[in-house]
């Protein structure tokens, strides 16, 4: 299994807004944003899009506006970032019940269930804040 540049990304864009945290509507500029963290402005606006839908990221319009955690960096964790990014971190479709030939009859639905629950309690063990 392999993350996509999506979660790298966004885990670097997110820790980016943790460092500069400033109270949630302190907002950062994309352009500046980008060069932080070393994204081009056009992916991180894609990257970001979902991170504000998952509630994760807000933003300010304006000349003064800008991007800015939705909580605190303590109140965010990793697990909620890259799910975000990841289409819920399905590894295989069968774990939830979908895109599985084999059904009620699956074999190996629970080895795949150990290791979406383990990839996940540890995402969620690590605070942005701890970053």
């Amino acid at each position: 299994m392999k993350l996509s540049t999506k979660s790298h990304y966004g885990l670097n864009a997110c820790y980016y807004l943790a460092a500069e945290y400033g109270g949630v509507g302190a907002g950062i500029p994309l352009k500046k944003l980008s060069a932080a963290s070393g994204i081009s402005e056009s992916y991180l606006e894609q990257i970001i899009s979902l991170l504000k839908k998952a509630g994760i990221v807000s933003a300010n319009r304006g000349a003064a506006g800008g991007y800015y955690l939705s909580r605190r960096p303590s109140e965010i964790v990793v697990g909620d970032i890259v799910r975000a990014l990841e289409d819920n971190l399905e590894i295989v479709g069968c774990i939830n019940n979908t895109d599985c030939a084999a059904g009620v009859n699956c074999k190996t639905k629970e080895v795949w269930e150990r290791v979406y629950t383990a990839i996940n309690s540890t995402l969620d063990q690590i605070k942005l804040s701890d970053l």
